[in-house]
């Protein structure tokens, strides 16, 4: 048996046993077959060893929200920041929550679980005609040692 060789972009034939396959789909199926053989190998009894997180091990730090901003999705990649006209300023160290985040009612103020988890409820929303949104969020890492005012979390009650 001969295969028609008129392309020659087309994988070469291949001889399994006696057999000498011509079609690309049934190559491609063989090899996925031989493939797919080597990687589902049986693990499943394979204890893989405890490495612990040392990333953090040792260091006393905690982290400070420093703004949050909302910008329409479509700007993103094209625009630079400072010039990007779907964007509202939702939280700042100095002044926490902004008017617009208070009067839309867009989120909530920031609230912390312990020193390096920092969280604030956010609530839907989106920019005319455009559905989707990027929130990009400046935080401060600061030494526990460190005495900088901006390195506490700052939180305001609003009546």
């Amino acid at each position: 048996m001969k295969c028609d060789s008129s392309d020659s972009r087309n994988i070469p034939p291949l001889q399994i046993d006696e057999d000498l396959i011509c079609d690309d789909t049934e190559k491609a199926k063989i090899f996925n077959d031989y493939f797919c053989g080597q990687s589902n190998l049986d693990d499943s009894n394979t204890h893989l060893p405890d490495i612990p997180d040392t990333r953090t091990e040792g260091l006393d730090y905690s982290i400070s929200p420093q703004n949050c901003t909302a910008y329409g999705d479509n700007e993103r990649a094209v625009v630079e920041k400072a010039n990007r006209t779907k964007r509202v300023q939702l939280w700042t160290y100095t002044e926490c929550l902004s008017d617009d985040a208070i009067n839309l009612h867009l989120m909530h103020n920031f609230k912390s679980s312990t020193d390096k988890i920092v969280y604030a409820e956010m609530f839907g929303f989106h920019f005319d005609f455009d559905a989707d949104i990027t929130i990009e969020c400046d935080v401060k890492v600061c030494p526990k040692s460190k005495s900088d005012p901006s390195c506490t979390l700052k939180t305001v009650s609003i009546l």
